[in-house]
């Protein structure tokens, strides 16, 4: 499934706030150059995956689509959508774009805004997109650049001469990258040279060392182990499938914190490692 972010509570208080968010698509930096990619809108059959707020949804309308289909994986945006739009000829829907299903050639524009990149697997989605354009179709859409989630600690730093500069020392690391972005922890793709990358950067220490590196995904429900066992790095995963299983971590806002053997194994169990229920224990010794 795609990271839900957008219905966070932090990240959407925060997006709220954006210029996107407030301005609609003249808020957005990259319409200009996107909006010159798209064909002629009069008559089309258009589906937004990604829609948000519903901007485009809604311009494409004023711009003479014939009707207009706004997807989102998001409740909160969805319900900002629905409430900023008095047009029987636009509809929104909730799916989860890792697992889109369209009917076949009902579309003639398919387009998507900075949506794409929290995607585990592209491969899916562009055939479901292919399937689902009639014959001479477009598909436009942005992605956000590499350059932002390339930093370590993503941000301005001040280099030696004074000038200001923006890292790029993850810039060639691909796979999965988790990045803080108006809240902590945002997924977007890290697997064996990235969580090798964080061990060395952030933990400074070295991932070929022969310890086990535990990471844990945004929401909750997901873990990632990275081991050297001499010949090679080995990643394992871990997904728990029941509704709001969460495995819970260890919180710490500095330094670290030790757990035994016996509260680590709980941990990848499931099992809230912090209260263990004992089935009895002595009351006196003799």
């Amino acid at each position: 499934m795609a990271q839900n972010i957008y219905d966070e509570d932090d990240f959407f208080a925060g997006y709220k706030t954006l210029a996107r968010s407030v301005k609609g698509l003249d808020g957005a930096g990259e319409w200009p150059s996107i909006r010159a990619l798209l064909p002629p809108i009069t008559g089309l059959r258009v589906v937004d995956l990604g829609c948000g707020f519903g901007w485009f949804c809604r311009w494409a309308r004023e711009a003479g689509a014939a009707d207009v289909l706004g997807l989102d994986l998001s409740e909160k945006m969805l319900a900002k959508a629905a409430e900023a739009t008095q047009d029987a000829a636009i509809r929104y829907g909730r799916t989860d774009l890792d697992r889109l299903d369209l009917l076949p050639s009902v579309f003639d524009l398919a387009y998507s805004s900075l949506a794409l990149h929290y995607l585990e697997s592209l491969d899916g989605m562009m055939a479901a997109v292919h399937g689902a354009l009639a014959p001479g179709g477009h598909f436009v859409f942005s992605v956000e650049h590499p350059i932002y989630t390339a930093p370590t600690r993503p941000g301005f730093v001040t280099a030696e001469d004074g000038r200001r500069v923006w890292p790029l020392d993850g810039y060639l690391i691909e796979g999965r990258r988790v990045t803080n972005s108006l809240a902590p922890g945002v997924v977007m793709r890290r697997g064996f040279d990235g969580l090798a990358a964080q061990v060395q950067t952030v933990l400074s220490l070295d991932p070929y060392g022969g310890a086990l590196f535990v990471f844990r995904g945004r929401r909750g429900d997901l873990l990632k182990a990275l081991h050297w066992d001499g010949q090679g790095l080995c990643l394992y995963a871990k997904r728990l499938e029941l509704p709001r299983a969460r495995f819970v971590w260890p919180q710490t806002d500095r330094g670290t914190i030790t757990l035994t053997t016996a509260q680590v194994s709980m941990l990848l169990e499931g099992i809230d490692w912090r209260m263990p229920a004992w089935t009895a224990r002595p009351e006196v010794a003799v």
